[in-house]
């Protein structure tokens, strides 16, 4: 027993020695994340760096942290009470730098207040209608904090608010938000609410003329499907509160568009409110303008009682003759902004107010109808036809290239700043106004079209009162 003893007590000697070897660390380098905090709010990070033993055997290493030389739990630091506090890190007798980070208290050290806003400063009393995020820092010297909700009490109009998360006005008005801490007040940020409009439900006949051979009635339907999803929104009537990527201000317009179901003499067609146009020899071949002027004249029902569309295989047209009207032609439509009757619209020509800088002519020289290219909307982009729509109805895309462009007269949609564009257009997107927001506008560049908004229906509204050929 005494040969096979000794070995193994030697053995487990040896073991021993090898599991109580110090490993040698040459120096510890520490780094914060911050170098200031606010007392019982800010936690700072202490980062170390081992030098001397290899990666793997760093990490089985277990440094102590310090603060004014009291052991922490972790490399953490949380101060509770105002001051400098000095922290390191050791390994046996290996101490790192020390870096001294400065404590303030929120209600002893605070000196000024600044309090920024994310969203739409133009609201609605609609339940769906909530305020963006509002963002409280406190200033000390130089130096600024990030203020809790908790911390902080909110004020519209000087009356205390519960929360300013998902702000919502039940009554139209005017109203200032600041922040208080301690006694001392933010900057105000400004917003409006408009109050809840109910606009009786509009029908709007419309007619189809179809200059091709390729027709299919399900398509035609499912273009008016469309338009009366965009336009006739009866998700915006009720009290759900829309996602966070839709403006505030989406309406329900309250247009609601049908197949003409007779014809201008009275007689119900057999397909309502679609009509062939021949073709000459029977074969149907692009549009020139003066084709498509005289197949107007000739085939077109009256633009005051019917919204009449065309549909061709193609065109090849020129630009309208007066400026502006540009804003409606690309290769799938081209359609004419609205000329006003009566009244004033920014942005829209007027035979009761004329522009110099704009000359109008003779209203009946322009189309009083929309063309479309059929493939590319009745069977690729059905949603295309709501863009083209709003422009017959008096709106302008959402969108410019530069941000000196003067936009689309609507206070509540914001414009694309493309120039600050890094990511995707599916993805949010900075404004020509500030905040970053969704390009979810059916007057926008993106495919994601969810809504109009309040002003856009104002507009809308006005030109189906105030325009010539609109019904």
């Amino acid at each position: 027993m005494k040969n096979l003893f000794i070995p193994i007590v030697i053995g487990v000697f040896l073991l021993s020695c090898n599991e109580s070897e110090s490993l040698q660390v040459d120096q510890i380098r520490i780094q914060v994340d911050r170098e200031y905090a606010l007392a019982g709010q800010d936690s700072i990070l202490i980062d170390a760096e081992i030098i001397g033993p290899s990666p793997a055997e760093a990490e089985n290493i277990t440094l102590e942290y310090l603060a004014n030389g009291v052991p922490l739990t972790g490399p953490f630091f949380l101060p509770q009470e105002r001051g400098n506090f000095e922290l390191s890190a050791r390994y046996e007798s290996t101490e790192s730098n020390r870096i001294t980070v400065e404590v303030f208290d929120l209600a002893d050290d605070i000196e000024a207040l600044n309090l920024t806003y994310d969203g739409y400063s133009l609201l609605t009393t609609h339940a769906w209608s909530v305020a963006g995020t509002f963002t409280l820092e406190g200033l000390i010297g130089s130096r600024s904090f990030p203020i809790s909700s908790d911390q902080s009490t909110f004020y519209a109009n000087g009356e205390p608010l519960t929360s300013a998360e998902g702000l919502h006005f039940p009554e139209a008005g005017d109203y200032e938000i600041v922040a208080e801490v301690s006694n001392i007040q933010s900057n105000t940020i400004q917003l409006k609410v408009r109050p809840e409009k109910a606009y009786p439900l509009k029908t709007l006949p419309v007619v189809f003329h179809v200059y091709s051979a390729d027709v299919n009635l399900r398509d035609l339907d499912r273009l008016i499907d469309t338009l009366n999803n965009s336009f006739n929104r009866q998700a915006y009537a009720t009290d759900q509160v829309l996602s966070g990527s839709v403006n505030p201000n989406a309406v329900d317009l309250f247009l609601r568009f049908e197949r003409a179901q007779t014809s201008p003499e009275g007689v119900r067609t057999d397909a309502a409110g679609v009509q062939i146009i021949p073709a000459p020899n029977g074969i149907y071949s692009s549009l020139t303008q003066g084709r498509f002027n005289n197949l107007e004249e000739e085939y077109g029902w009256d633009p005051d009682e019917y919204i009449n569309i065309w549909l061709a295989d193609g065109y090849e047209f020129s630009f309208p003759p007066f400026d502006g009207s540009s804003e409606g032609i690309d290769a799938r439509g081209i359609v004419y902004s609205p000329i006003l009757e009566s009244g004033s619209l920014e942005g829209l020509p007027s035979l009761e107010f004329p522009d110099p800088r704009n000359p109008i002519g003779a209203p009946e020289e322009f189309s009083q109808a929309i063309l479309l290219r059929r493939g590319s909307v009745a069977g690729e982009h059905p949603d295309y036809i709501v863009n083209r729509m709003g422009f017959f109805l008096g709106l302008f895309d959402t969108f410019e290239f530069s941000c000196a462009k003067k936009g689309d007269y609507c206070a509540d949609t914001f414009f694309p700043d493309f120039d600050q564009l890094t990511g995707s257009i599916i993805d949010k997107v900075p404004s020509c106004e500030g905040p970053d927001f969704f390009l979810n506008n059916h007057m926008s560049i993106n495919r994601n079209y969810t809504s109009f908004t309040y002003d856009q229906r104002e507009r809308v509204r006005f030109v189906l009162e105030n325009a010539l050929f609109r019904p």
